[in-house]
């Protein structure tokens, strides 16, 4: 469990960078503002490969929470 904490923190670290070079990049770039991050994906979502990718059903709910908070083109 431990293990998984400190992986946990190490995604959010990235986030944060990530969030602080778009930010310093300017207008041209967009940051999902932990949107992905955030969802909170289901075991039915997750391919039964590996229990880590999405399935067809998750990539569909990944398209849906990052398509919003991407560019708008």
């Amino acid at each position: 469990m431990d293990r998984r904490h400190r992986v946990r923190q190490r995604v959010i670290d990235f986030n944060g960078q990530l969030a602080a070079a778009c930010a310093a990049y300017g207008s041209n770039c967009r940051y999902d503002d932990n949107a992905v991050f955030g969802y909170p994906f289901s075991l039915s979502q997750l391919s039964g490969w590996d229990y880590f990718h999405p399935n067809a059903s998750g990539q569909q709910v990944l398209a849906n929470v990052s398509y919003p908070v991407g560019f708008a083109w």
